[in-house]
């Protein structure tokens, strides 16, 4: 009996070895931080889409902030020059480096992106393609009907970057937005 150990395409594609993955350990990586957003953050956001929202346009912002080992802290927002569709956006990397210098020109870092999709929220292969900033501890946030039930973040959904695994979400009880007055 012979066995074909490697494809030419670099894989394995014996039956047994194919068998054999299904015990491989996958791990999903413990989301241990939270994300935590300033109301001035959560007013900004709504400032930003606010254009996209009227024209039903996707719409992109984004976040700068603090990354910690506990909690990602968003405080402020920034609106890039951005070509926008009813499906799709698109930044161009000078916009891009404009936004990454108004942030270190007030000593903040981007540390993540809000955007829309016209109904549901979620993650699409387009939004992995297209975060060209991501790294460790990046967020995006996803929003639902192009943005319109703002301030609200009903329906959103929450990703934080983890090396090695990609976005993965990030439960709502993890999320928490500070009010703009504590009492």
């Amino acid at each position: 009996m012979s066995y074909k150990v490697q494809s030419s395409k670099g894989g394995w594609d014996n039956p047994v070895f194919e068998w054999l993955k299904g015990f491989r350990r996958k791990e999903k990586p413990a989301q241990s931080r939270c994300i935590v957003l300033t109301y001035a953050c959560t007013n900004g956001i709504e400032k930003c889409l606010k254009d996209y929202i009227k024209k039903r346009h996707e719409g992109i912002c984004y976040l700068y902030g603090v990354i910690g080992d506990e909690v990602i802290l968003l405080v402020s927002v920034i609106k890039p020059q951005a070509e926008t569709t009813y499906g799709s956006f698109f930044v161009s990397a000078k916009s891009m480096a404009q936004v990454v210098r108004v942030g270190a020109n007030n000593s903040l870092q981007v540390v993540g992106q809000v955007h829309t999709h016209p109904r549901q929220a979620f993650h699409s292969d387009g939004d992995d393609k297209g975060a060209h900033t991501a790294y460790d501890g990046y967020v995006s946030i996803v929003l639902p009907d192009y943005g319109k039930k703002l301030p609200s973040f009903k329906g959103a959904a929450f990703f934080v970057y983890v090396k090695g695994h990609g976005f993965i979400d990030v439960p709502a009880s993890k999320v928490k937005i500070v009010p703009e007055v504590v009492v």
